[in-house]
């Protein structure tokens, strides 16, 4: 009884030191600037928005605009998913400098995905891009919109509208981040697969995401589309290059999400009969695939059947129906592209499953 009563209290003196830090850690700043920045680089929500709370009272005193430190406090509160605080946040960012772009993009973005309000979204976005009518972001958002609700025809309207504009104002993009210049890119070129109900990348799909490796060299995202593209058009050499640098820059930020990557790795242990490492990187390519690829569905089926069937039989039964679905897929969206064949010979595999 004596030690469990030691071990309350212990506990409940780390919680109070835990606490205390935590205030002295949100007092620790010198200036609206100073909490600005640390709030933005805490990884902990409670401690950036004390943080930022703590900016918004030392930039009054100091009468600064304060739109930024609205905007920030706002996206730490719709990471926590508190949409209500983080959209007045967002209003107040807006009503402090309605020329800042980034928190009107992101109360589109409560309407569209925390509210999955699309008429309010709309609405809203339509008004911006009035607002910000020379904005490339405005017509990327209210794309974003139209793809969300499968509107595809107006979205890929939108998301040319968006990368013509970037490509015209090449030497004054400077206020577009790099990873937004990219994602423009790459969604652009997945809306035209898409208008044209492609799965392989052609070559104008290829010609729009070379551009984004001007714009984003270093987003793993764009070029693991562009990896994708450039083996899609025979370019192998060139995927294999651009691919294993984005599987480099993801492993930096510790993500597995770019998808040609993943698939270039996932073949070079396929290659060499490592069907778990290849699995594995396959289906991170299928997890974040934009627009089905017959010849990723294709490959992952095989892998993951090797696999369980010959190194992990025990796992075999919780694995088959979704190899069984992976071979459909590639048979699917094989017909009529230069994968046909192994669409045909993933049909022909289905029945060996015995399901």
């Amino acid at each position: 009884m004596a030690s469990l009563k030691h071990y309350i209290r212990f506990t409940f003196i780390i919680i109070l030191l835990s606490v205390f830090s935590l205030q002295l850690k949100s007092q620790d700043c010198s200036s609206a600037n100073d909490c600005l920045q640390k709030g933005i680089s805490s990884n902990f929500s409670n401690e950036a928005i004390e943080l930022l709370d703590q900016a918004l009272k030392l930039g009054k005193k100091e009468k600064i605009n304060l739109s930024k430190i609205y905007f920030e406090r706002g996206v730490k509160y719709y990471n926590k998913n508190a949409a209500k605080d983080a959209l007045k946040d967002f209003e107040n960012a807006i009503k402090s400098d309605p020329t800042y772009y980034w928190p009107y993009s992101w109360k589109a973005a409560i309407y569209q995905v925390k509210e999955k309000d699309y008429d309010k979204a709309k609405k809203f976005l339509d008004e911006v891009v009035k607002t910000f009518p020379n904005e490339p972001r405005s017509y990327y958002d209210r794309a974003h919109n139209h793809r969300y609700y499968n509107n595809i025809e107006i979205a890929h309207a939108d998301f040319e509208t968006a990368y013509n504009m970037l490509v015209m104002m090449m030497d004054g993009a400077d206020q577009i981040d790099a990873n937004t210049k990219g994602n423009i890119c790459k969604w652009y070129a997945i809306s035209y697969m898409k208008k044209n109900n492609l799965y392989v990348y052609d070559a104008r799909a290829l010609e729009i995401l070379e551009s984004g490796k001007n714009f984003a060299p270093n987003s793993p995202i764009m070029l693991g589309e562009l990896a994708m593209a450039y083996y899609d058009n025979g370019r192998f050499q060139e995927a294999t290059t651009i691919g294993n640098k984005a599987v480099s820059l993801d492993e930096e930020t510790f993500n597995s999400k770019n998808v040609g990557g993943n698939f270039i790795v996932g073949m070079k242990a396929f290659e060499d009969k490592d069907y778990f490492t290849s699995a594995s990187h396959l289906n991170y390519a299928i997890t974040n695939l934009s627009n089905p690829h017959p010849l990723i569905y294709y490959y992952s089926a095989l892998a993951s059947w090797f696999h369980y069937y010959h190194n992990a039989p025990k796992l075999w039964s919780s694995h088959v129906a979704q190899i069984k679905n992976k071979l459909e897929m590639a048979y699917k969206y094989g017909q009529g592209t230069k994968y046909e064949s192994y669409g045909q010979d993933a049909k022909k595999r289905i029945p060996d499953l015995g399901i």
